[in-house]
């Protein structure tokens, strides 16, 4: 299956899916391609859990941040 972004996901379970929010339950390895592949999608997604992946998008994010503030 795929989402509409575009990721090919081997597993999902879609939680909630109406105008306001689209939320899926993904079963995958936790691996810096899909964190690159989550950060490429911007604001438009957010990770609640697991804690671990929630740890590293912030670290991510606040990396590339970092780059831009002088």
């Amino acid at each position: 299956m795929a989402l509409s972004a575009g990721i090919s996901i081997p597993l999902e379970d879609v939680l909630i899916d109406n105008e306001h929010e689209f939320r899926v339950k993904l079963h995958l390895i936790i691996n810096k391609e899909i964190v690159y592949e989550l950060a490429r999608l911007g604001a438009g997604v957010c990770v609640l859990a697991p804690e671990r992946l929630v740890r590293e998008m912030k670290e991510f994010h606040e990396a590339a941040l970092k780059k831009y503030q002088h």
